[in-house]
């Protein structure tokens, strides 16, 4: 808690998410000076009339988005006024063991399977970023060893993989883990397994600051497809991913009634 940050003078790594774009007016964002994605400055408050665009485009990572980046705000604030001692990592998708989504796991079945696979991708760029899921602990890691407290106190960093792709890429990618040659993407369709439409982030800081390291897309691939040729992990990825439906569910319901 807060008592115990200042007395110990112990750090606080909070995980944020990249759908704190989703509730950030992007348009205020000039796309041609960000080839490698959004900086963790990027997000910007929008107005009144923004705030309708942005819930009317997708209402439950503007109020998800939203309630992470106004965390953000308040550990800032307590850091400011009480000298709390906090990183936030901010991640994308993520790929790997104990995903808690599922989205990997449903798109690795629809391939096997040779289902039609909706492709299209909307955002900003038309790519996404991911992070592997051992990427996120080797972060909080790194943030804890650090000796000079200047470099990370009260700082923003973003969390992915150097691969920027549009799902068409990434669902080739995979299918290619899997030597599945030809699969039935549909490019007509929306994708429905990626959450957010904001574009990719740039995570140049992380590896500056820290020299970060990020696990190639081609190595999680190949880890996550491995992953869950184990019935044990399937069953687990599946309990996780309706456990986080349901808590969505609840999240968007409460939030559609207040």
């Amino acid at each position: 808690g807060l008592k115990e940050n200042r007395k110990y003078g112990c750090r606080y790594v909070f995980i944020s998410t990249d759908s704190v774009f989703m509730a950030s007016a992007r348009e205020e964002i000039s796309l041609q000076s960000r080839p490698h994605g959004l900086k963790e400055a990027d997000t910007v408050l929008p107005t009144r009339e923004q705030r309708k665009m942005l819930r009317k485009r997708n209402r439950y990572q503007y109020n998800y988005g939203k309630g992470k980046f106004d965390c953000e705000e308040f550990l800032l604030s307590e850091h400011n006024k009480n000298g709390f001692i906090f990183t936030t990592l901010r991640l994308p998708d993520v790929m790997g063991p104990n995903d808690n989504i599922g989205s990997f796991l449903e798109l690795q079945i629809r391939l096997l399977k040779g289902k039609r696979i909706k492709a299209k991708t909307s955002s900003q760029n038309n790519t996404i970023s991911l992070v592997y899921a051992p990427d996120v602990a080797k972060a909080v890691l790194s943030i804890l060893a650090v000796n000079d407290g200047f470099l990370v106190d009260s700082e923003t960093f973003h969390v992915s993989m150097d691969e920027k792709m549009s799902f068409a890429e990434l669902t080739l990618a995979m299918a290619k883990t899997l030597s599945i040659s030809k699969p039935n993407l549909d490019m007509n369709k929306e994708n429905d397994l990626v959450t957010v439409d904001c574009g990719a982030i740039d995570n140049s800081k992380i590896k500056t600051v820290l020299d970060f390291k990020p696990t190639t897309l081609h190595e999680a691939l190949k880890a996550t497809c491995e992953w869950y040729q184990n019935p044990e992990n399937v069953k687990h990825t599946e309990e996780l991913a309706e456990s986080s439906s349901s808590t969505s569910s609840s999240s968007s319901s409460s939030s559609s009634s207040s």
